[in-house]
């Protein structure tokens, strides 16, 4: 109910798993994707942007790509970008990060945090950061919690009820500046 939030945009996400997150933000007009995860991830991401791009292409994104990142040796945001450069651009640069339901084990919140942190920093441009998750383990949640705070001087979480969706309280989407 928010196009506006991706429509011309440049989107990184971060843990794309199929890559559905990234492709409806294409559908909804993004002007460039990246999606990224770990290389077994890829096929299939790579394959649903396939039988998806058309619709892609119809609502005027230029670029959807499917690139690696691990997030215990993450890359740049230009690097992950690379494929996007064009000859006016010296390096990409994301206006919106997206990261869905990436937390669910204790051992990957630290490079997690770790890559956001590391993208935030590189921005030469402020960075919407967008971020849903389901809380599970208490510890694993509050690491990724605290976590969250100490990268963002704002975290807020983001009211959904207009949009007439009914959210449980272990779901959360929030925007962080």
């Amino acid at each position: 109910k928010q196009p506006e939030i991706v429509k011309g945009k440049r989107i990184l996400e971060l843990g794309s798993g199929c890559g559905l997150l990234g492709i409806v933000a294409g559908i909804l007009g993004a002007n460039q994707v990246v999606m990224t995860d770990l290389p077994y991830a890829l096929p299939l991401m790579k394959l649903n942007v396939k039988h998806h791009n058309d619709d892609v292409i119809k609502s005027g994104c230029e670029q959807v790509e499917c690139v690696e990142c691990d997030w215990f040796n993450p890359k740049s945001m230009s690097a992950l970008g690379s494929s996007m450069i064009t000859q006016e651009d010296e390096q990409w640069q994301a206006d919106v990060l997206l990261v869905a339901d990436c937390v669910w084990l204790h051992e990957l919140v630290a490079p997690l945090l770790a890559t956001l942190r590391k993208l935030v920093q590189e921005a030469a441009a402020p960075l919407l950061v967008i971020v849903s998750f389901q809380r599970r383990a208490a510890k694993t949640h509050e690491a990724f919690w605290s976590g969250l705070h100490s990268i963002f001087t704002h975290v807020e979480e983001v009211d959904i009820a207009f949009m007439d969706l009914e959210k449980p309280e272990v779901i959360y989407l929030l925007q962080c500046s």
